[in-house]
């Protein structure tokens, strides 16, 4: 896997992780107030799952390397 091919199927993985992990642990506020969506989560923690995105598709990318490498063998 050539650096430029490492790096995008990252990307790809780390994009299809975030929208798994987006709607972990959202609820909406008790009280709506105007203005607001009602859909709005009160506690979003943005940065808390960006980390988790990163480190989930970081894990995920190793995998993938390990099975492109050695598994199929293609080492280009």
């Amino acid at each position: 896997m050539s650096l430029f091919t490492g790096i995008i199927v990252y990307l790809l993985s780390w994009w299809i992780v975030l929208f798994t992990v987006l709607p972990w642990g959202n609820h909406p506020p008790a009280e709506i107030k105007d203005g607001t969506a009602g859909s709005a989560p009160e506690k979003p923690r943005i940065k808390q799952k960006l980390i988790i995105t990163s480190l989930i598709a970081g894990i995920v990318w190793i995998a993938l390397y390990l099975t492109i490498t050695h598994v199929l063998d293609i080492r280009r």
